[in-house]
């Protein structure tokens, strides 16, 4: 395997702890925030080289016009489900601007989405023909920042982007509304949302991580700006997600169930509720999430990029609950 300079956004992330595991071959710099102080920041910058840049500000991210990369791998952005429009679309939308003007020579850019793009009243399985109904101001930013890639193509044939739909990603992480899930069931509080057999498309960091790693293998066979949904080939169930923790914790798998309208009623109330009391929640958001079906057809990433998902559903549930403090 050819080893290639990257350069990777958001790698003190969640999902970029993940990436930078996979791409260790390679020669990497980060683009750290200048403000960012973190314990998990700190750490990175005494293991890789570094830029400072604030992607939101053009004029700093000018810094990166006319660099030697062979590879950009966007992760940075904001995932809120309760933050203002302004500040998703500063975070997503506008910072994908301003890095693919100033990475325009760099020959291949790829790029994390989301499958929440398609709206969560889809017709299943979902393939990336399927029509766009972003029902969040989250979704909507991610869909934007997709289109913020095609300049990169307007009279350029040889430049590569690929733009990596992600599904809902788990693993030793990712704790919101996992150790919510948690923690109903431990206390006995947890009913499932309508009949429990909806698919949940869940995606494990590593498998995330592994896209990103088979796009830049495939490097010197693609071209064009293409787009796949990365999700778990056989996502499981509400049955079988809540059944597996249960079994994992030692604890009895819950018998009740609520109607979804109702929940979502319930939902809506709720976060209205702390709305007011200037503490916004998100709980509609997940009762949507936990209560629709999809399944997101990823033959077009295991055929052009060779794309497998590969954590079973027990070993990422245990890697949840052990980046919960759970011993299992």
């Amino acid at each position: 395997m050819m080893s290639r300079r990257i350069l990777i956004t958001g790698g003190s992330g969640r999902l970029g702890w993940y990436v930078l595991d996979a791409l260790k071959d390679h020669e990497i710099v980060l683009v750290l925030h200048p403000n960012d102080t973190s314990t998990q920041t700190l750490d990175l910058k005494k293991e890789y080289d570094y830029l400072l840049i604030d992607l939101t500000d053009p004029t700093d991210t000018s810094k990166l016009s006319g660099s030697d990369f062979d590879v950009v791998v966007h992760l940075a952005g904001k995932v809120g489900y309760t933050d203002r429009w302004e500040n998703l679309y500063r975070a997503n939308v506008l910072s994908t601007r301003n890095l693919v003007r100033n990475t325009l020579h760099v020959p291949l850019l790829v790029m994390a989405s989301s499958t929440s793009v398609y709206g969560k009243d889809v017709n299943n399985p979902i393939n990336e023909e399927h029509p766009t109904h972003p029902d969040t101001h989250y979704a909507r930013s991610k869909l934007l920042s997709e289109d913020e890639l095609i300049p990169r193509h307007l009279g350029q044939e040889e430049m590569t982007s690929v733009i990596l739909r992600l599904s809902m990603l788990y693993g030793r992480y990712f704790k919101e509304g996992y150790k919510e899930i948690t923690d109903s069931l431990i206390k006995r509080r947890f009913k499932y949302i309508g009949d429990g057999r909806n698919h949940i498309p869940l995606l494990h960091g590593k498998d995330a991580a592994r896209a990103f790693k088979c796009v830049i293998n495939r490097f010197s066979k693609l071209t064009g700006l293409t787009r796949y949904n990365i999700s778990m080939e056989d996502p499981p169930t509400q049955e079988e997600l809540v059944r597996t923790v249960c079994e994992m914790l030692g604890i009895d798998e819950p018998k009740s169930h609520v109607p979804t309208g109702m929940a979502k009623t319930l939902a809506r109330i709720k976060d209205l509720s702390n709305k007011l009391k200037g503490k916004p929640t998100s709980y509609y958001e997940y009762v949507l999430k936990i209560s629709s079906d999809r399944v997101f057809d990823v033959s077009r990433a295991k055929h052009e990029i060779g794309y497998r998902s590969l954590i079973k559903l027990k070993s990422g549930v245990r890697d949840v609950l052990k980046g919960l403090g759970y011993k299992v």
